[in-house]
C-alpha cells in the first residue's frame, strides 16, 4: 500500500513579495519574500507561496525591520514648534520607535505618557528633562530655564523613580558649559 505524503502550506495573512529585505541581525541582504500571520513575521524566504494570503508587491522597494529615531521630539503642542505628532514621524515614514529628547519632564511626564505615549501606535520611549516643566521651557535661554543644581539632583531622583515605569528611558540635561565639570563631578541621579 503506497502512502500520500501531502505538503503543507503555511497560512500567511500577508505575503511581502520580491523586496530587497535589508536586515543587519539576521544578515540578510538580498531578494526575499516576507511572510506575515497575525501581525508578526512568520517566515523569511528567497520564495513563499502566498497561498491565499494578501500579496504587497515590493518589488523594486527596500524592506527593513522597524527603524529607531533615537533624536525626536514629540510631545506635540507642549514643546513648542517642534513637539511633532509621533505618528507622523514614527510608523507613517517606516520609524517603529522614536525616543522622545527631554520634551517631558518629572513635572509633566504623567500627561506626556497620557497624551501621547498610550495614545501613539509608534513605541514611544523619552529621556526625561531637568527642565521643571521639560518642552514647556522651548525657546527660553537655558540659563534662564535650567533649575540651579539642588533642584537638579531633586529631579534627577524622581526622573530615576519615573524611569522605571515603561516609555521613559532616562534624563536628559543641557548645563551650561561652565557647569559641566560640577555636574559631572556630582551625578544629579543617584546610581
Amino acid at each position: 500500500m503506497a502512502k500520500t505524503v501531502t505538503k503543507l502550506t503555511p497560512a500567511f495573512d500577508t505575503v511581502v513579495k520580491g523586496g530587497r529585505l535589508i536586515d543587519p541581525k539576521n544578515g540578510i541582504d538580498g531578494i526575499r519574500d516576507i511572510g506575515i500571520t497575525k501581525g508578526r513575521v512568520a517566515a523569511v524566504a528567497p520564495t513563499l507561496d502566498p497561498g491565499k494570503a494578501k500579496i504587497i508587491d515590493a518589488a523594486g522597494l527596500i524592506v527593513t525591520p522597524g527603524l529607531i529615531d533615537t533624536h525626536a521630539h514629540v510631545y506635540e503642542h507642549v514643546s513648542g514648534d517642534f513637539g511633532l505628532n509621533p505618528d507622523l514621524v514614527g510608523i507613517r515614514t517606516g520609524v517603529t520607535t522614536v525616543v522622545d529628547q527631554g520634551g517631558p519632564s518629572a513635572l509633566t511626564f504623567d500627561g506626556f505618557r497620557k497624551f501621547i505615549v498610550e495614545k501613539a501606535k509608534t513605541r514611544v520611549l523619552a529621556f526625561i528633562s531637568a527642565y521643571l516643566a521639560g518642552g514647556l521651557l522651548a525657546g527660553i535661554p537655558a540659563e534662564r530655564a535650567a533649575p540651579c543644581l539642588g533642584e537638579l539632583r531633586r529631579l534627577g531622583y524622581r526622573a530615576a523613580a519615573i524611569g522605571r515605569v515603561e516609555s521613559s528611558s532616562g534624563a536628559k540635561a543641557r548645563v551650561r558649559l561652565e557647569r559641566v565639570a560640577e555636574v559631572l563631578l556630582e551625578p544629579a541621579v543617584a546610581s
